[in-house]
């Protein structure tokens, strides 16, 4: 059995119940984290943790086996039938291989448009692309610009106790993660200007109401937000500088 369940709390999530008779959307209000029984994280990732562990609750209870929890600007992209990988599995999660969008243009009109995707590169290849002149490639030494571990899929009976984002918070010592380069996780990670600025925005407003961002984001990701309130504070034309800068080709 196949069911998406979508979790809506990004500020600017638009809600449908009519999307698929597969997919059930629900809206992370007022109403639903009094249901958690705890108040609203004020940071994004914090309350990505309570809802990909609610997700987990509602997958068991639907008898479902094995459950993915990916954000809204990530697609799985699987090369073989996923039921074909995990028939007679002998691991507890299967970590997708991931792929970068590289944005073509600053303007979409559908953040998936993409066809060109950044690939994980090993340190032989970094140091070749240095000795080349190619550094404006890296970004804080990373080829991503957005997360560079990826996601997992996860067997519900599994040793999992507590899910994370990107791995278990907690787990048994002997739980078995594989990985099939066949199964891939497309992350179309600021592909386009506008949905840039919806993400940076949001990420400025938690480092400035919560006094930085210090084990929550990456060093990466808190030196691009520092780096577009700088711009922000510069104009609209600093603010497409630094995009230009960061993502396209």
């Amino acid at each position: 059995r196949r069911h998406t369940r979508s979790l809506c709390d990004w500020s600017s999530d638009v809600c449908s119940s009519d999307l698929h008779p597969a997919v059930t959307t629900i809206l992370c209000s007022d109403d639903y984290w009094a249901r958690q029984r705890i108040p609203r994280p004020p940071l994004l990732p914090d309350r990505q943790i309570v809802n990909v562990n609610e997700g987990a609750k509602l997958a068991q209870h639907m008898s479902c086996d094995w459950m993915a929890h990916i954000d809204c600007d990530e697609m799985i992209h699987p090369l073989i039938e996923i039921k074909q990988a995990l028939t007679n599995a002998s691991f507890d999660a299967l970590r997708f291989h991931l792929l970068e969008a590289v944005p073509e243009s600053e303007q979409v009109a559908n953040i998936f448009a993409s066809t060109i995707f950044r690939k994980e590169s090993n340190l032989l290849q970094r140091l070749a692309a240095h000795s080349l002149g190619c550094s404006r490639v890296f970004y804080q030494g990373n080829y991503f610009r957005g997360h560079t571990s990826s996601k997992l899929l996860v067997k519900l009976d599994s040793k999992i106790t507590q899910h994370g984002i990107h791995q278990p918070l907690a787990c048994d010592a002997d739980l078995v993660v594989s990985e099939d380069p066949r199964i891939r996780l497309l992350h179309f990670y600021s592909a386009g200007i506008d949905d840039w600025i919806d993400k940076f925005e949001v990420c400025a407003q938690e480092l400035q109401q919560n006094g930085g961002l210090d084990g929550v984001y990456s060093t990466s990701r808190k030196k691009q937000c520092l780096e577009y309130i700088k711009a922000r504070q510069n104009g609209a034309s600093s603010v497409v500088s630094l995009y230009r800068k960061l993502f396209l080709l």
